[in-house]
C-alpha cells in the first residue's frame, strides 16, 4: 500500500462538514446524444488544430513542445472551477489568471528533463461542467495518467471524484494510473479548517482510488505546481527505463521525496 506520509521539509527544499448526499450525473458511456454532435465536432476541430498559444514559452522554463509519437497522455479531470487549467498554466507559463474561462478541451505537448532525458507528455485539459458530460469521456481513451483534481474548499468536487470521475476514467481507460490533486491550497490561510478538505481526507481518498501520487498545490502562489509535473514525468521516466540504482539505495522511499502536500 502506498505510504502518503508527509515529509514537508524535504519537499519544500525542492521547491466535517457532512452535508446532504450529493447526486452526481455519471454519464454511462453509450452513443453520444444527438444534441452533443456539434460540441463533438468542435472538439475534433480543436484537437486537430496546432497549438499556437504555447509557442512563446519562456526559455527559462524547463518546458517545451514535445513529440506526439512518444508522449504518454496525461489527462486532467475533475469538476468545473477546481483549477485544472490554472495549474497547467502556472507550470507552463509561470503565471496565474484568476479569470480563466471555463475549458471545453485543450491539449498541448510539453517536455520535462529527467536525468538528462527529455520526457515528453501529452497534456489534456478537460471540461468539468455537466453541459459537456456526454463528450468529456471522448478525452479519456489511451490515458496513461489521469490527474484527478478537487478544490480543497469544495466538498462537492471532492466527492465527485469517487462517485463520478474515477468511474468514467476507468471505464474508458482501464489501465490508466491516477494522481490525486487538491488544488487551491492557499485558501487554508483564509478559511476555517472545518471549511476545507483536510490533507488526511485527501490521503485517504488517494488510497481508495489507488493513486500513485497525492499532492496539494496552489496555482495562485505556485506552491508545489512544479512538483506535480516533475513527479508525473519522473514516473513516466521509470516506466520507460525502470527504477535506477541510485533511487533504490535511498533509505527514504522515493515516493516520500516526490509526493507533496500543502
Amino acid at each position: 500500500m502506498t505510504d502518503f506520509s508527509r515529509n514537508r521539509n524535504d519537499q519544500d527544499s525542492e521547491e466535517e462538514n457532512v452535508g446532504p448526499k450529493k447526486v452526481f450525473n455519471y454519464h454511462e458511456p453509450t452513443a453520444l446524444e444527438t444534441d452533443a454532435k456539434d460540441d463533438a465536432d468542435s472538439y475534433q476541430e480543436l484537437n486537430n488544430t496546432e497549438i499556437d498559444d504555447y509557442q512563446d514559452i519562456n526559455e527559462s522554463n524547463p518546458v517545451h513542445l514535445g513529440n506526439e509519437e512518444i508522449a504518454p497522455k496525461i489527462t486532467f479531470i475533475g469538476s468545473g472551477s477546481t483549477g485544472k487549467t490554472s495549474l497547467i498554466h502556472r507550470f507552463v507559463d509561470n503565471d496565474f489568471n484568476s479569470n480563466c474561462d471555463p475549458t471545453i478541451f485543450e491539449n498541448l505537448f510539453i517536455s520535462i528533463e529527467i536525468k538528462n532525458f527529455p520526457v515528453q507528455l501529452y497534456v489534456w485539459d478537460t471540461a468539468g461542467q455537466e453541459a459537456y458530460d456526454s463528450i468529456i469521456p471522448l478525452t479519456y481513451k489511451q490515458t496513461s495518467i489521469g490527474v484527478l483534481c478537487y478544490s480543497i474548499a469544495d466538498k462537492y468536487s471532492f466527492d465527485a471524484l469517487e462517485e463520478k470521475w474515477i468511474r468514467e476514467l476507468k471505464y474508458h481507460s482501464p489501465e490508466s494510473e491516477v494522481v490525486l490533486i487538491g488544488t487551491k491550497s492557499d485558501l487554508r490561510e483564509t478559511m476555517a479548517p472545518e471549511q476545507c478538505i483536510s490533507y488526511e481526507e485527501g490521503e485517504e481518498l488517494a488510497r481508495k482510488l489507488g493513486a500513485i501520487g497525492f499532492f496539494e498545490c496552489s496555482a495562485k502562489d505556485g506552491k508545489n505546481c512544479k512538483q506535480v509535473f516533475t513527479f508525473i514525468a519522473t514516473h513516466e521516466y521509470h516506466k520507460l527505463f525502470g527504477t535506477d540504482e541510485p533511487l533504490k539505495k535511498k533509505k527514504t522511499p522515493w515516493f516520500r521525496k516526490l509526493f507533496c502536500c500543502a
